[in-house]
């Protein structure tokens, strides 16, 4: 049985709720990498998968919002790995404002021989990405069990406050990963 990354996100919906506010239903299940790690999308997401790299790179995109999961095959210092993920970005790092607006950060844990980070913070892109400049980015940090994943979610802040159904079913998508 998988450990999930729920506990993180206390008050989470379950993404089987219904109706037209809560999440889209998470049918499909997909791997990080080679890890035994899983996570779940709803059905219309796409996955891109970055195989054999290291890190190895999973994207799921649902639209105006994406999961990035990046795996090492190696445990990292959690505090390095969790700083090495919070540049991730959706495009390249001389295309935004070096100022961010931290929403909460470095949020720690452990669950089941696993230590966990957790830091979401506001980016501000010189162009557009996806038609928005001012996006959200959420950075969950995993080290154990001889791995290191970063589940690195980005959605434009007009969404992440305007849109019910587009924020809750991104924290489920989140909450979904299952690390044995």
């Amino acid at each position: 049985m998988g450990v999930l990354l729920l506990a993180l996100g206390a008050g989470m919906p379950s993404p089987l709720l219904a109706g037209s506010k809560g999440p889209a239903a998470l049918s499909r299940e997909h791997r990080v990498g080679s890890s035994s790690a899983t996570f779940r999308t709803p059905d219309s997401w796409t996955i891109s998968v970055s195989a054999g790299n290291n890190p190895e790179v999973v994207t799921a995109d649902g639209g105006d919002v994406a999961v990035r999961f990046l795996r090492w095959d190696s445990e990292f210092g959690l505090d390095s790995l969790h700083v090495m993920c919070l540049v991730e970005r959706m495009a390249e790092p001389m295309a935004l404002d070096p100022t961010l607006r931290y929403e909460y950060e470095f949020l720690g844990g452990e669950r089941a021989e696993r230590r966990i980070l957790d830091t979401a913070y506001a980016v501000h892109y010189a162009a557009p990405v996806k038609g928005y400049a001012h996006w959200r980015h959420r950075v969950v940090t995993v080290v154990g069990k001889g791995e290191g994943i970063c589940i690195v979610s980005f959605c434009p802040v007009p969404l992440w406050k305007g849109s019910t159904k587009a924020r809750e079913t991104l924290k489920a998508v989140v909450s979904s990963v299952s690390l044995p």
